[in-house]
């Protein structure tokens, strides 16, 4: 009897031990992400001479890396700051996309907008001074029914917003706007 509460006792303390571990890697490794997304926003965004712009294309990538990484509330409070920042910069073009962005359910309808939002937004992006970086017009051919969607990121690598982590890598550069 003695032994079982002993093996027992064992058992907790290794089970306790473990949740506590796995919990600390698990936040250290959510930290560890979102720093670096924060620094690879920041070393790798471009930089425009129109300071609305640099917040646009800010929030923008915030909504696109939300899509990516399939994070709904993520991407509708990106949405949110994305409309803002579009309101703010008085690009009244891409504000009704914008406000659909913002409304739309969940992902997949957030997703079926993005084409619309990126090919607008590149436009501008093309028409203003970029000091700094590049941009990287994407595309995926499977994306929207088998019509394709375009998305713009700050690095060649492939990362698919259209099917979150499901197809990530699905994809290819089409233009570098700088």
């Amino acid at each position: 009897m003695m032994n079982i509460r002993k093996q027992l006792s064992g058992f907790a303390l290794i089970a306790t031990l473990s949740f506590f571990a796995c919990s600390n890697n698990t936040n250290k490794t959510a930290d560890a992400q979102s720093n670096n997304k924060q620094t690879e926003l920041n070393s790798t965004s471009p930089k425009f001479e129109n300071a609305k712009l640099n917040e646009i294309y800010t929030q923008y990538i915030s909504l696109k890396t939300a899509l990516v990484n399939d994070h709904a509330e993520e991407a509708n409070t990106s949405a949110k700051m994305l409309y803002n920042a579009i309101e703010n910069s008085q690009l009244n073009d891409v504000l009704p996309i914008a406000k659909q962005m913002v409304e739309a359910p969940d992902l997949t309808v957030k997703r079926a907008h993005l084409d619309e939002l990126s090919n607008i937004l590149a436009t501008h992006f093309k028409n203003e001074k970029i000091t700094s970086g590049v941009i990287y017009k994407q595309f995926c051919p499977m994306a929207n029914d088998g019509k394709g969607g375009f998305w713009l990121a700050n690095e060649a690598e492939i990362q698919n917003p259209y099917y979150g982590q499901k197809m990530s890598t699905c994809g290819s550069v089409e233009e570098e706007i700088k």
